[in-house]
């Protein structure tokens, strides 16, 4: 019997099963800050999302809402003021609805995952500070009130309702058929062949010449995009285009400087931006229209623009108008000097300047500073301005991100409101519009894109041709 026992016999090491490497440890998930830049804040998960596509109350709000928008950029409410002497509070009742049913259908909350969201609603908060040391509170709170019922909101009620780039392209052809209807509308001023042309509406939103200019040059790109879009029969593109090509003579015919640097301006962004085609059709048509246009433009319009184009040493009324703009210009510097914190108190300014002049033994102007940015600085003090200008700024940021997004359809939408956002930032400088609801709802709509750009469908849609970009 052998004297080694079985249980002692040691399996020598060389006869070792060999160990199992270690497991190589699991690959970190990739987080949302390696998919999408940093600066974008989380979004809600893709069921929410997916809840709120099929959300019926949130259906009808968009049903509402572009009911709102169509009014807002129309402005029809006030031109049916204005004829029948009385107001209708259309827009009231209409809005009111859209917000309420916004709210109900529990979306509403969507929009303050964004920093725009965030910069409007500070800017708002200023307002209502400012109105609280204004120089007349009742004054400020005329501007105010009407501010946070109508304007602001719009903030919060875009992203609740425009969830999908279907929802958005209802949205951008429902601003461009306002669009057609003002131009339309404008065509019926009595002022349309006689001298500059301006508008009979009922709170003068765009009675001015130089704001209805800018506000033509603002709803261009929206009607471009309803005419060209691709599937359009060639009876919509040449009516499109007749209409277009009607408010550019409209533009010209309201004599406003301002809007002649912004239309150039915005189609040299234009031109840089688009594609071969589109800059050959701008080239071609743009000389052909202004050469048309001239020999019909009200003499006033003509004189007036004229001047822009050679030096002016006479006291024609064009050279009086830029003097007094740039007089305004300095002393709505000097209050934002003299009340860098909180302004003068929204809609303050032409008070504060007549007094001022008065003081000094002088006449006042009692115009307004007829700059949109001074006007902010002036009225609700440099921490707003500062706010106000972010807003444009993330905005622009946030259309330009949806510029290179891979689904065609929400390149063409954001080069559609980054147009939009160019021209009447320009017009800003010449315009006192700084309330106006315009900026709100690009930056509105600049939430949308960037929910957009996370969604994954988005990114292998069928791509859809139209002729901006």
């Amino acid at each position: 019997m052998s004297q080694f026992k079985p249980s002692a016999v040691q399996t020598p090491p060389r006869e070792r099963p060999p160990k199992k490497p270690a497991a190589a440890p699991k690959p970190k998930p990739v987080t949302s800050e390696a998919q999408v830049p940093s600066d974008i804040p989380e979004e809600p998960t893709d069921e929410t999302f997916e809840a709120a596509l099929g959300n019926n109350t949130r259906k009808f709000a968009l049903t509402c809402s572009l009911v709102f928008i169509f009014l807002r950029f129309s402005f029809l409410h006030e031109f049916l003021a204005a004829r029948l002497h009385f107001d209708t509070h259309i827009l009231l009742a209409v809005g009111f609805l859209a917000y309420l049913i916004a709210l109900l259908s529990g979306t509403a909350q969507t929009a303050f995952s964004d920093r725009s969201t965030w910069f409007w609603l500070g800017f708002g908060a200023l307002m209502c500070m400012a109105t609280v040391t204004s120089i007349w509170q009742g004054g400020s709170f005329a501007i105010v009130f009407p501010y946070l019922r109508t304007t602001l909101p719009f903030i919060l009620l875009i992203p609740a309702v425009v969830f999908s780039t279907a929802d958005l392209k209802k949205f951008v052809n429902v601003i461009g058929l306002a669009g057609a209807t003002v131009i339309l509308l404008g065509a019926t001023s009595g002022d349309f062949r006689s001298g500059r042309l301006a508008m009979d509406t009922s709170s003068g939103s765009i009675g001015d010449s130089n704001d209805y200019a800018a506000h033509i040059l603002l709803v261009l790109p929206a009607i471009a995009f309803l005419t060209f879009s691709k599937g359009r029969n060639l009876a919509v593109k040449i009516i499109g285009g007749v209409i277009m090509s009607l408010g550019l003579f409209q533009v010209l015919s309201t004599g406003s400087r301002g809007g002649l640097v912004s239309l150039i301006a915005t189609m040299l962004y234009v031109l840089k931006v688009s594609s071969l085609r589109v800059r050959l059709g701008i080239l071609l048509a743009i000389p052909v229209i202004v050469v048309l246009a001239i020999p019909f433009l009200p003499s006033e319009s003509a004189v007036r623009l004229e001047g822009f184009f050679k030096k002016d040493t006479g006291e024609s009324e064009a050279i009086a108008s830029t003097q007094a703009r740039t007089a305004l210009l300095m002393e709505s510097l000097r209050a934002t000097e003299s009340h860098p914190l909180l302004g003068v108190g929204p809609g303050e300014f032409m008070d504060f300047q007549g007094k001022m002049a008065h003081d000094r033994g002088e006449q006042g102007m009692w115009h307004q500073s007829h700059n949109g940015y001074t006007q902010i600085s002036s009225e609700c003090g440099i921490p707003a301005a500062i706010l106000y200008i972010c807003a444009m700024i993330s905005a622009f940021l946030s259309l330009l991100k949806g510029t290179k997004a891979k689904s065609e359809q929400i390149r063409t939408l954001s080069r559609v409101f980054i147009i939009m956002l160019v021209s009447f930032s320009i017009c800003l400088i010449f315009l006192s519009q700084a309330y106006s609801f315009t900026l709100v709802v690009i930056s509105a709509v600049s939430v949308v894109i960037v929910r957009l750009l996370r969604q994954p469908e988005n990114k292998a849609e069928k791509p859809a041709s139209v002729s901006i970009g």
